[in-house]
């Protein structure tokens, strides 16, 4: 069973199954289209298909859903299937919403290790956001 039911799509997955059933599977694709068409859940699908232990080598139609990897993939827990998210788009629209943050934390009543992790995590995510914005937009 699959992670999400996929409806539609059926020429992409048999083209994404045979790619992935002869080892030619490109190292990265992406899913481009309206919103509400189904990237995520084909992206999804495609990845819970490429880990299960039965899928590729008895060449399924679908992941198998009853072995450990598949079960992982349902669960959202497996460490190989990174699942990310769009960043929230803001009113603002301004990037910078450092000094927002540096008040939550100078305020936040927490170990100041915690701060610190807390501030390289914004800082990370900020100079991600900033030098490449439209990495993560829909």
């Amino acid at each position: 069973m699959p992670f999400r039911p996929l409806y539609g799509h059926h020429a992409v997955r048999a083209r994404l199954r045979a790619a992935a059933g002869d080892g030619r599977l490109p190292a990265s694709l992406l899913f481009q289209g309206l919103r509400g068409v189904g990237k995520q859940r084909l992206a999804l699908w495609l990845g819970q298909y490429l880990l299960c232990e039965r899928a590729t080598t008895e060449r399924l139609p679908d992941p198998c859903g009853n072995c450990q990897h598949c079960r992982y993939a349902e669960r959202g827990v497996h460490p190989d299937l990174h699942w990310f998210f769009p960043r929230p788009r803001f009113k603002d629209k301004d990037p910078d919403v450092v000094e927002r943050h540096a008040e939550f934390l100078r305020e936040l009543r927490v170990p100041l290790a915690v701060k610190y992790a807390f501030l390289v995590l914004l800082a990370l995510t900020w100079k991600f956001t900033y030098y490449a914005p439209r990495t993560m937009s829909v």
